[in-house]
């Protein structure tokens, strides 16, 4: 944890009670997880439309869940007819192979929902390994955020995007599914400066740290999350430049052909996810399956598929919408440590009005902090 003197926190701490207001308590919080710190300082002064957004802005927003705010660019592409249910053709195809990766967006918290919803299905046929890309790989790395708890709290020092509310809900619903969870990335200094060798290089480091975590990996039933191109089918390139992705390298040096699943593409119009054809003659081949999730809608600045039977939204006080910066709301069940990754996490600044958050059902607690906008650039 990295302790960053220039934010105040607060903590409220909300009982659940049917006959009398909350009782509130506050308490003052200096320390931010330091991958949540690193990204805010990427937060945009306005929607995204301006000429300094950037994808670690998207990033950023999507941390604080503000995808509302980032701007929206993928292909529309063309359902394939004969699929109707894609969670079910998935799920077909996954009996069929041994390994399944499975890409995200890493500004995009729908594509990890989406994990989450194939998860009982693949335990059911046998998937028992969930390896995620930004799981942390350093041995101290902490799973629960007490270790002496009986229950379970996700640690906001597991991960990197696993600090994103969404993301993880999905390590947390793995974990009950049984689900062993292995961190690979490659954490080596690179030998080469140049981008394309940094590249193959991260990638057989992260496939070499696979065989030394799973020493029978021909064997496992592995679920593998991954960003963009890891998850490319095949080694991507011409004689000058080829990229050997992670997936790649498990039919070259294992003999194994991988389910490899797309969702970065492409969107679809519609309101189900649906399994698509490519979206250009060239992107035929480089995955088995692509996918387009809809377009999402928003209800008071949240999407419209958060709104689920597991979360209640409530109104943001007034109080906490600032006058400059940001205003990071953030809610746990109640008791669970500030050191876990939240139910929720949301933020807000001068012009926002009636953004809800998302609290667990029964007793929970609030925690706020003042975020400073970045500087204006000269």
């Amino acid at each position: 944890m990295l302790r960053i003197t220039a934010v105040t926190m607060a903590f409220i701490s909300v009982a659940a009670c049917a006959t009398r207001a909350p009782v509130v308590e506050k308490t003052p919080i200096e320390n931010v997880d330091r991958f949540l710190a690193g990204r805010l300082e990427y937060l945009p002064h306005t929607s995204g439309t301006d000429a300094s957004f950037s994808g670690e802005s998207a990033q950023a927003l999507s941390m604080i869940g503000r995808s509302d705010l980032i701007p929206k660019s993928l292909t529309v592409c063309r359902p394939v007819e004969s699929v109707d249910d894609a969670k079910a053709h998935i799920l077909r195809a996954a009996s069929q192979s041994p390994v399944v990766f499975l890409n995200e967006a890493h500004d995009a918290p729908h594509h990890r929902a989406f994990l989450t919803d194939l998860l009982a299905g693949l335990a059911n046929r046998g998937f028992n390994t969930l390896a995620g890309e930004t799981f942390s790989n350093f041995p101290d790395t902490k799973l629960n955020a007490v270790d002496d708890s009986p229950d379970f709290y996700l640690s906001s020092e597991f991960g990197a995007f696993t600090n994103e509310p969404v993301y993880a809900a999905a390590v947390t619903e793995a974990h009950r599914h049984g689900f062993k969870l292995v961190a690979y990335e490659f954490v080596s200094d690179f030998a080469s400066t140049e981008p394309m060798s940094q590249m193959n290089e991260r990638e057989a480091g992260q496939f070499a740290n696979l065989k030394a975590k799973l020493p029978d990996l021909e064997r496992e039933k592995l679920l593998a999350f991954v960003g963009y191109g890891h998850a490319l089918e095949h080694p991507f390139g011409d004689e000058t430049m080829v990229f050997k992705s992670l997936a790649s390298r498990f039919k070259t040096e294992l003999d194994l052909d991988p389910l490899t699943i797309d969702q970065t593409m492409c969107t679809v119009d519609g309101s189900e996810p649906r399994i698509v054809h490519p979206p250009d003659p060239e992107a035929a081949g480089l995955y088995d399956i692509f996918m387009g999730h809809p377009r999402e809608t928003y209800s008071r600045s949240r999407p419209n598929w958060r709104f689920t039977d597991r979360s209640k939204p409530i109104a943001i006080p007034s109080k906490l919408y600032p006058e400059s910066g940001w205003t990071i709301i953030e809610s746990r069940r109640a008791g669970a440590p500030l050191e876990s990754v939240p139910h929720d996490r949301v933020g807000v600044r001068r012009g926002d009005y009636d953004v809800i958050v998302f609290v667990p059902k029964g007793a929970y607690h609030i925690s706020y902090f003042a975020w400073p906008a970045p500087a204006q650039p000269n």
